[in-house]
């Protein structure tokens, strides 16, 4: 027990070094500020990310990252339109930059659009039924370039891609 709980803190300190290292800010994102606020609270207990809350996105957040930060955008799903993320220029550069990770909360499962949220650049997915734990691990993924999406998601697009691909060439 002991040897688990100082790897673990270990690990934490680790990722709250490089978080620091890298100046991280979580920007809350939806309509609901109890839900925003609540959501900042157990963020900002359980690592050190600096967090603040919105209720629409607004493209200034992007014109605070500075060189060395990095942005998550966490956006609420049931009132966004995964195509603001194609549409806004300043976020898509944002994000192919590397230093914007957006990534959508209450993804309802039935809600089908994990395929469009890959490819405009989302970088994971926290349906409403996960437990929290799940989100603070998921924001570190993304933190560290991984996608956070279940893997048949992401099997399936790899699939649908590769055959469009194939297609297009003419194969």
């Amino acid at each position: 027990y002991q040897r688990e709980m100082r790897s673990k803190m270990t690990t934490q300190r680790c990722i709250r070094d490089s978080a620091l290292e890298l100046a991280v800010t979580v920007y809350i994102i939806g309509k609901n500020q109890l839900q925003n606020d609540l959501l900042q609270s157990f963020i900002e207990t359980q690592d050190c990310f600096t967090c603040a809350c919105e209720t629409d996105f607004k493209a200034e957040i992007l014109d605070c990252i500075g060189v060395d930060e990095h942005l998550i955008l966490i956006i609420d799903a049931s009132m966004v339109d995964v195509h603001l993320l194609n549409k806004n220029n300043n976020l898509s550069q944002a994000i192919h930059k590397g230093r914007c990770h957006p990534v959508l909360f209450n993804v309802a499962a039935d809600q089908g659009l994990e395929q469009k949220a890959i490819q405009y650049g989302v970088r994971g997915v926290f349906y409403c039924d996960e437990p929290k734990e799940h989100l603070i691990k998921g924001l570190r993924a993304v933190l560290a370039g991984e996608l956070w999406f279940p893997r048949k998601v992401i099997s399936d697009y790899i699939l649908t891609e590769g055959v469009r691909k194939l297609e297009d060439n003419g194969g």
